[in-house]
This record gives structure tokens, sequence and C-alpha cells, in this order.
């Protein structure tokens, strides 16, 4: 994630040697995680949860982002923090930040069957 455009996008970048830095989001994004096997990139946008699909051969190519859920999920101060995570069946993750004027602890909240909701 960087702001070197003005706003938060997504990028990836081979990686020891730096090179080839592929801008992933189109339209701001945050929090990047990658899915188990390295196919996937999820990322949260200001108003969904994201995915696109990675290739590494002949050369790295990135899918248009395809919105998957809408995201209505709390954020952490900042949008620094990963805030969700996939599990190995697919199924994601959120957590709400706790607000400092309260003493609710947080909660986590799973979305489960989320390509059914899509279809």
């Amino acid at each position: 994630m960087s702001d070197e455009s003005g706003r938060n996008e997504i990028y990836v970048q081979s990686f020891p040697q730096a090179g080839n830095k592929v801008r992933v989001s189109t339209g701001g994004g945050i929090t990047p995680i990658w899915w188990r096997d390295g196919s996937r990139l999820f990322y949260r946008s200001e108003t969904h949860l994201m995915a696109v699909t990675v290739s590494y051969r002949p050369e790295l190519a990135i899918s248009v982002p395809q919105p998957l859920v809408a995201d209505t999920y709390g954020r952490p101060l900042g949008d620094t923090h990963t805030s969700f995570d996939v599990t190995p069946e697919g199924d994601f993750v959120f957590t709400r930040p706790v607000s400092p004027a309260t003493s609710i602890k947080p909660r986590v909240h799973g979305v489960l069957n989320w390509a059914q909701g899509v279809r």
C-alpha cells in the first residue's frame, strides 16, 4: 500500500529485487491480503472488499479489480493496519476496532459463503 499517487493505492512489486511495480487498485485501496497460494490479492476499497487474480507466467499480470461484498465493517484508525483476513476455506473475517469512548470489547465478524452472495 502506498500513497505516492496522492491517495492510498495497492501495488505489487518483485522481491527481493525491486522492480516491475504494478498498481493493483483503480479507485483507492488499503490493507491488502494475499490468498494463501498467491493467486489472488484482496483489499478494501472505500465501499467494497475487492479481489484481483494474479498470474506470474510469462510475466506478472493483474486482473481488473472485482468487488466481492459491500464493506460496512469498521476500519482501524489511519487505515494502516489490516482488519480482515481470509481463511484457507475462502471465508473472510473482519474485526471492528474498539472506540476509545466505550468499553465495548472488539467483535469478530465472519462473512461465510461470500461467493454465493456474489452470484
